[in-house]
Parts: structure tokens; C-alpha cells; sequence
């Protein structure tokens, strides 16, 4: 997850809504651009369907938070 932007996490998803972002210093961003890069630490806060949400979570949990 780390080093990609929100859009490139989430791309071919059809129902998923980016809710907010929380940096790994706990900064909240509440709909954040899909242009906001990920880093390290960073919790992406998402609501959709079960399906694309199980299959974008392999993804989602390469970068283990601190």
C-alpha cells in the first residue's frame, strides 16, 4: 500500500467510498483526494461491498503499521 496513491489502491473497484485517511502520526483527513500517497503507518478508512473490500485487503495489509 505504501508508495501508491488511494486511486491506484482502489482501481477497478466499483463501490467503494474513501471515508478518510489517517496518517501514521494520527492526523484524520476526511475525504481525502485520490491523489493523497500512501505511506507507511497510514490506515485508509473505506465503506463498499463486502466482495471488492475482501479483495483489495491483501493489498491494503502489505505495509504493517508501526
Amino acid at each position: 500500500m505504501a508508495g501508491q496513491t488511494i486511486h491506484d489502491l482502489l482501481r477497478g473497484c466499483r463501490t467503494i467510498v474513501v471515508l478518510g485517511l489517517q496518517k501514521g502520526n494520527g492526523e484524520l483527513q476526511a475525504g481525502p483526494p485520490g491523489t493523497a500517497l500512501l505511506e507507511p503507518g497510514d490506515r485508509v478508512i473505506l465503506m463498499g461491498e463486502e466482495q471488492e473490500l475482501e479483495r483489495i485487503r491483501p493489498a491494503a495489509r502489505q505495509t504493517p503499521s508501526p
